[in-house]
């Protein structure tokens, strides 16, 4: 009866090399679980940080409002645009969500509250000139798509279709400019150059997220329009909006998007700067040679006294219990 009683002989085991990788489609909803609640605290954090631009955005459509031809039918168009000009600054709050953002997908520890804060210091100069310009983009296209819609002919068969295939290529080039600004020390004239670039580059990722946004867009408006039949829905709404729904959606953003840009961004830069790799800091030898198989280990001066199990220990008594070997020996107690 050994078979059920020999516990302790030891088996093969596993390779730490060996271990199991979930693919992409399990990890996502792997990883929506385990950061579920980080995810509902970073979306509570961007609503604290959009609550100075919505009260600036409410302030200024009254104001506006005060002059006649704002006030007018015709002018309401203007008004909007110009009420909504602080969210043109709202660069450095979309950095600092898509730094957390990608914090998240790619499973490292987040201190949410202050790296959320440094990001938005940090980046801020980066940041708002990015989100000037797309504002400036996407306004004009509030404009443009209306009026080409209405013309007869190439305005309706040619202008708008131009147009709206701008809008949207300009929509999947803000998936990447804000981690580029908050993750990567590039120029605000590289970031918006591969932001158009993985527009084009990334098409199916983008097409994947943009059918994303719109399935959210529809269950807000869905929820919305509801609500006047069923009010409890618009407080529904209003929690989902407050705590989950922007940072899920930044989430989802990250955890598509940073393949694409490590296998574009961070790859190349460490290829061709082999010196700054972790690999090459761990030997000794010249930073610019690609081949680490043949180089010597650094020798590094070990401590003579080690904090184990609540108590200073001298290293040697450590090491003839092989506690730091890689692979200690197990005992067969049979």
């Amino acid at each position: 009866m050994g078979i059920f009683n020999n516990y302790h002989k030891p088996g093969p085991g596993v390779s730490k090399n060996q271990a199991y990788q979930a693919n992409r489609f399990s990890l996502y909803f792997q990883l929506l679980g385990r950061k579920f609640w980080n995810i509902c605290i970073l979306n509570l954090t961007m609503l604290l940080y959009t609550l100075p631009y919505i009260g600036l955005t409410f302030a200024l459509y009254k104001l506006f409002g005060l002059i006649p031809f704002l006030a007018s039918d015709f002018g309401f168009q203007f008004r909007i645009l110009l009420a909504f000009l602080p969210f043109g600054l709202y660069g450095p709050v979309l950095s600092a969500s898509f730094k957390i953002g990608r914090d998240f997908a790619r499973e490292q520890p987040v201190f949410l509250f202050s790296e959320f804060w440094d990001s938005f210091k940090t980046n801020a100069r980066k940041a708002i000139p990015l989100s000037l310009v797309s504002y400036f983009f996407f306004g004009a296209l509030t404009f443009a798509l209306p009026a080409y819609f209405s013309m007869k002919g190439i305005g309706t068969y040619a202008l708008f279709p131009l147009c709206l295939l701008a809008g949207i290529m300009l929509l999947f080039a803000q998936f990447y400019l804000y981690t580029m600004a908050a993750c990567f020390d590039l120029s605000i004239k590289e970031i918006a150059k591969n932001g158009l670039i993985f527009a084009f580059l990334c098409i199916f990722r983008n097409l994947l997220l943009f059918v994303i946004f719109l399935a959210l867009l529809a269950l807000c408006v869905e929820f919305l329009l509801l609500s006047f039949q069923y009010s409890i829905l618009f407080g529904i709404l209003m929690i989902l909006l407050a705590c989950f729904i922007p940072a899920f959606f930044v989430f989802t953003v990250s955890f598509v998007t940073d393949p694409a840009l490590q296998h574009y961004v961070v790859d190349p830069y460490y290829q061709d700067n082999p010196q700054k790799t972790s690999a090459v800091l761990q030997y000794a030898g010249e930073p610019d040679t690609k081949s680490f198989e043949n180089r010597e280990p650094i020798q590094k001066e070990l401590p003579e006294y080690v904090y184990h199990n609540g108590r200073m220990v001298h290293r040697s008594v450590l090491e003839s219990d092989s506690v730091f070997d890689d692979d200690p020996i197990i005992k067969n107690k049979d």
